[in-house]
């Protein structure tokens, strides 16, 4: 780290200051800006370590600047990620402590550093100013320039063509014209920027450097296009880069370039994120794309057809924070009300980019996900009811139902299709027993998947994955919300289709069988008690219930739709079920556009 003045840049702390500080007159500006000093910060290294003296405040010019928490011997917790324009130490600046946490680059970095005692001179002047970062302190994670937890919203962004056979110009110009959509971007090629770069000296690299730094100022997104074979320029781009998009030609097989192999080399995952992006030229549905992320390290991948530009918009909501994300609840058959939520969304042009579910809300998830309409999922449904899957009872050692009936009807409706090969990124949640927390299943086969998820404890046997006990994700994170968010900086409409219902007993004991039967005969109080499935639904979510009120302060909307009426095994009033989740989708519909332009 060295301080270097020259590198001051006036008119963009003239468009940052007034953010933080409010307007000031050109003295106090002047009084301030002339303590300033500009710092260079190199990837890895430490801005300032939990204890340090609070003695200055930092604008990040260029660069991202991490937060964490713990240190050598403790473990670290990052707790978010600053980007250009982003100011840090204003907590420390009114309470006059030390740091209360650790700041290091992700990458090169440039930054303005003020003297907390010129601030202060400048409040003394102008108490407004500290009025002004007061309300900053309050709201400081709702700032743009600061994302709360490990996602973020990446600025600069490395495109790595792969292989020859990809057109990365008409990649990113489809790419970049959805991403000016929803922000600010601009392009970056090595011809724009003078060429291949090992041909020049250090002082002509630092000038590149400098020129990127100072685009990065002007956009929210910075698209760096690294042509197939030019080493040079992989180098010098993968250390500026917050993500990497490896673009892999699907049409090619499984086996990585060696270009692509290089660029694995070269590019430090501690600080950049890598993630495929598979690149098709047909409309068809991917298939075995297993074969390929296996030999790639399992990185986290998306399907782009070159011919849609739906899945270019796509991707350009999910890199820009604006993806919307579908999480689906369990909750037996009240759960075909999806298929009503899912239509009424698409009949207002409202399509999700990312989509996951708990119980019977992963297998409607996942034919979503595949591309499938709402019809085809409807027949599914109908499928899978007429299948009878809870009827094949066992000796009750493990559970009641063997799940053979279950295990054929989830066979027979997504076949050998992966969790990899969806269209739409997608993952079921399950309750793992073994290590008692939910889980995301991210890869293998979706009836697999599915099966899990779905596997409500007493009825269904568990699932063994890695010698662990799965069972229905509604046990522990019925509607997970804050899987979807930890995995994904994204908006999320939530669907919670539990039951809160209370039972009203009509008398003072449950009844022995014989008597309930023949009150069931007489058609008496028969909506009074619950059966046995009611009670283990009811047990089985009581963590999940107390979770999703939690959850629903950070998603952009829960919907419930009114289906308390009909219990988990009224698999036969499918068409009512999913009518009700319509209609009361529709009447939302103006509360769910608003929540997702906020």
């Amino acid at each position: 780290m060295f301080e270097d003045k020259s590198g001051l840049d006036i008119n963009y702390l003239k468009k940052i200051i007034p953010r933080y500080f409010g307007e000031m007159d050109d003295d106090l500006f002047s009084g301030i800006t002339g303590s300033i000093s500009c710092l260079s910060i190199d990837r890895g290294d430490n801005l300032f370590h939990t204890g340090d003296p609070g003695d200055s405040l930092y604008i990040l010019f260029s660069g991202r600047i991490q937060i964490y928490t713990g240190g050598i011997s403790d473990p670290v917790k990052i707790s978010g990620y600053v980007q250009h324009g982003g100011i840090i130490g204003l907590k420390e600046l009114i309470t006059d402590e030390p740091r209360s946490f650790s700041a290091r680059a992700m990458r090169p970095s440039f930054l303005a550093r003020i003297p907390s005692g010129a601030i202060k001179k400048a409040m003394q002047k102008d108490p407004q100013i500290l009025f002004t970062i007061s309300k900053d302190l309050i709201s400081a994670t709702n700032k743009p320039s600061f994302r709360s937890g490990e996602n973020f919203t990446p600025g600069n962004i490395l495109f790595v063509q792969t292989s020859s056979g990809i057109d990365i110009n008409g990649f990113l110009n489809k790419f970049g014209s959805q991403l000016r959509n929803y922000t600010t971007s601009r392009t970056a090629t090595p011809d724009s920027l003078k060429g291949d770069i090992t041909r020049y000296s250090n002082n002509q690299l630092n000038d590149i450097l400098s020129t990127l730094n100072r685009i990065e100022r002007k956009y929210d997104h910075l698209l760096i296009s690294c042509p197939y074979g030019n080493t040079g320029w992989l180098k010098m781009a993968g250390v500026i880069a917050d993500k990497v998009y490896l673009l892999v030609d699907f049409s090619a097989g499984p086996e990585p370039t060696d270009f692509e192999k290089e660029a694995l080399k070269h590019i430090d995952r501690r600080y950049a994120n890598v993630e495929i992006v598979f690149c098709h030229r047909d409309d068809s549905l991917p298939k075995n794309t297993r074969d390929y992320i296996s030999v790639r390290e399992n990185l986290n991948h998306f399907h782009v057809r070159l011919n849609e530009e739906k899945d270019f918009a796509r991707l350009a909501r999910i890199l820009s924070g604006n993806a919307v994300a579908l999480v689906l609840g369990g909750g037996g058959a009240r759960g075909y009300s999806h298929i009503g939520v899912i239509r009424a969304l698409a009949e207002h042009g409202i399509f999700p980019d990312l989509i996951c579910g708990s119980s019977v809300g992963s297998s409607i998830g996942a034919g979503a996900a595949l591309g499938w309409n709402t019809q085809k999922q409807y027949d599914s449904c109908v499928y899978f009811s007429g299948q009878k899957p809870f009827i094949d009872l066992t000796l009750p050692y493990i559970s009641f139902v063997s799940g053979k009936r279950i295990d054929k009807a989830l066979q027979d409706i997504f076949g050998d299709y992966d969790i990899e090969d969806t269209l739409i990124s997608y993952f079921a949640v399950t309750s793992n027993l073994t290590k008692i927390k939910a889980e995301p299943i991210r890869t293998g086969k979706i009836l697999e998947a599915c099966r899990a998820s779905m596997s409500l404890p007493v009825v269904l046997p568990p699932v063994v994955k890695n010698r662990d006990f799965m069972v229905d994700g509604s046990v522990f994170n019925n509607v997970p919300v804050d899987i979807m968010q930890r995995l994904y900086n994204c908006k999320v409409i939530g669907v919670n289709v539990s039951s809160q219902e209370e039972y009203n007993l009509a008398g003072e004991r449950f009844p022995a069988p014989v008597e309930f039967f023949a009150a069931k005969m007489k058609q008496k109080y028969l909506d009074s008690y619950p059966n046995f499935f009611s009670i283990i639904l009811k047990l089985s979510s009581i963590a999940a219930a107390s979770k999703l009120s939690e959850d629903a302060r950070t998603a952009n909307i829960i919907l419930n739709p009114p289906v308390a009426q009909y219990n988990m095994l009224d698999m036969d009033k499918i068409d009512d079920i999913v009518q009700a989740g319509y209609d009361y989708t529709l009447s939302k519909m103006q509360e769910i556009k608003k929540s997702l332009t906020n």
